[in-house]
């Protein structure tokens, strides 16, 4: 294992948890009725999904 390599996985993980929450919240303003510029909160779940996935994943591999 590289001496760098150890916090990859936290990093990515706490990607994938700022990405959900960020995707949250922006699901709540949106039904509240507030418009959002970039990404909608869809996308924005989907990938904090995916990050976390990863994020759990690369500990194994």
């Amino acid at each position: 294992m590289d001496i760098h390599s150890w916090w990859v996985p936290y990093a990515v993980l706490l990607f994938g948890i700022w990405d959900l929450v960020t995707g949250i919240s922006r699901a709540v303003k949106a039904k509240k009725g507030e418009k959002t510029k970039g990404l909608s909160s869809r996308a924005f779940i989907i990938l904090g999904v995916l990050f976390i996935i990863t994020g759990i994943w690369s500990f194994w591999a």
